[in-house]
């Protein structure tokens, strides 16, 4: 499956894309899915418990997704007894949501699920007004 989204030739100079790895939405059969409250039916891989296993399933799910090389992955924080999951409990957590953040740092767009936004619509409209 390719990106949803691939801002290379239009966009290359104007945006970055980003990527971020949060909790895992279909952790092994007997771990409970932070998303349901219930044991996981299925399993995309095991919720990691340390920083580096996240890492590592962020670099898998660059290659499996053929995620471009011009967009950037980032893992959220996973250190515990410490500040676990900042990015995905600040933005909310969803396993695969969608933002588009200008330079401001203000939300243009969100969506809960990012297929669902039209990035080069979104994108177009916020660059035209500035």
């Amino acid at each position: 499956m390719k990106s949803t989204f691939d801002p290379s030739s239009t966009y290359a100079d104007l945006v970055h894309i980003v990527h971020v790895y949060v909790v895992e939405a279909h952790p092994g059969s007997s771990t409970v899915s932070p998303y349901t409250g219930k044991l996981s039916t299925t399993a995309n891989a095991p919720m990691p418990h340390t920083y580096n296993d996240r890492a590592g399933l962020a670099a898998q799910t660059i290659s499996k997704f053929d995620i471009p090389e011009n967009h950037l992955m980032l893992v959220d924080d996973l250190t515990p007894g410490a500040t676990n999951n900042p990015i995905w409990c600040t933005y909310g957590p969803a396993p695969y949501a969608g933002y588009v953040i200008g330079q401001d740092g203000v939300i243009v767009a969100s969506e809960i699920w990012a297929a669902d936004i039209d990035f080069p619509k979104v994108i177009d409209a916020h660059l035209a007004t500035r």
